[in-house]
């Protein structure tokens, strides 16, 4: 208990330095140019070479040459400022002016859209929704409770991989352990088709597996590939049956203090930032799923290459979409106005 109450009071402290520092501040004063400086403090938890973290470093070095040094800005990666909940409390308090993250939900549940097992079914798909009029109405209704979010990624899509069977059809996740983390939508899909899901830390799963304890393991594909898990498990299906939004969250009080050219360059290079990370996570995912349908002793699917079997999951989960509604996140038009733009590409 001591240890938590110094590192919320250390947490607390440094938010306050960055704050007096001129964060939260519209900026300072260029004596020579008689310009008002911008200074925008952005935070993260994934470590520096993640994609996520890569595309804001990216951000910064447009930003500051596309301003003139009129917006200045500071990457905070690697959970240096605290947990997701506490950045994004930051972030609206105005301690820091920028977040992506977690619990963006809270400001728009249409978000959750994107939970939606087997709505999206491809990156392509993401892609083209994440830059459709959709998603930009999602994005101006989330820019609430001061926070404003001028654009919108993804994260990467799940995966499977397990000991017991090959899995293709609904009916062949009927009986397997699988690992999934403590999330209702996971833990529903997998209730849904009569499989068992064990809630577990990921960095615990190569051994649940070699032991029996599970199955198999679910997880985006790198992150599978990362924890080796082609070496205790013989299937691998990149089952791409749910992804999640990623929207670029900024404090709305520091960024209407920007002037108006200043608020258009920031919009285009969020844009970019983000259509930069979608490219980079698909890229990602693509290498490690490619490694994992040739890894020695493996028999791999990739659901990308399966639009019928792809297509029998996506009935079968309507139940779970249901469940969705039912809870008022969105409506059932909200769904069809979204498959309408997937199917543009589909």
């Amino acid at each position: 208990m001591k240890s938590t109450w110094i590192r919320i009071s250390l947490i607390l402290i440094l938010a306050l330095v960055i704050s007096t520092a001129g964060v939260f501040a519209a900026g300072s004063q260029d004596e020579e140019a008689g310009e008002i400086q911008y200074n925008f403090k952005y935070a993260n938890q994934q470590p520096e070479g993640h994609s996520r973290t890569v595309s804001m470093l990216w951000f910064e070095k447009e930003i500051e040459a596309r301003t003139d040094g009129r917006i200045q800005m500071e990457v905070f990666h690697s959970g240096v400022l605290g947990t997701e909940k506490e950045m994004f409390e930051m972030a609206v308090t105005g301690a820091i002016q920028g977040f992506r993250g977690a619990f963006y939900d809270q400001l728009n549940p249409q978000f959750l859209l994107y939970n939606l097992p087997f709505l999206f079914q491809s990156y392509e798909e993401m892609i083209v929704f994440n830059a459709s009029d959709m998603a930009a109405d999602m994005l101006e209704k989330g820019s609430v409770q001061g926070i404003y979010m001028p654009a919108v990624g993804y994260t990467g899509f799940r995966a499977v991989m397990n000991n017991k069977r090959p899995i293709m059809l609904p009916e062949d996740l009927k009986g397997i352990k699988m690992r999934a983390p403590g999330q209702a939508p996971i833990i529903n899909f997998y209730k849904l088709f009569d499989a068992s899901p064990q809630e577990m830390a990921f960095s615990e799963v190569y051994m649940a597996i070699k032991q029996g304890v599970v199955d198999g393991g679910d997880n985006s594909p790198s992150n599978i590939d990362a924890a080796k898990l082609y070496e205790v498990s013989q299937y691998f299906t990149a089952l791409n049956y749910m992804a999640g939004a990623d929207p670029l969250m900024v404090n709305m009080d520091w960024y209407k203090t920007l002037p108006a050219d200043l608020q258009d360059i920031f919009n285009e290079v969020s844009k970019e930032a983000l259509a930069y990370w979608d490219q980079l996570e698909k890229d990602a995912t693509q290498e490690s799923v490619n490694k994992l349908m040739t890894a020695p002793g493996v028999e791999g699917i990739n659901m990308e290459n399966q639009p019928a079997e792809a297509a029998i999951w996506e009935k079968a989960c309507e139940p779970l979409w249901q469940q969705f509604v039912d809870a008022g996140y969105f409506s059932w038009d909200d769904i069809k106005r979204a498959q309408e733009i997937i199917a543009t590409v589909r």
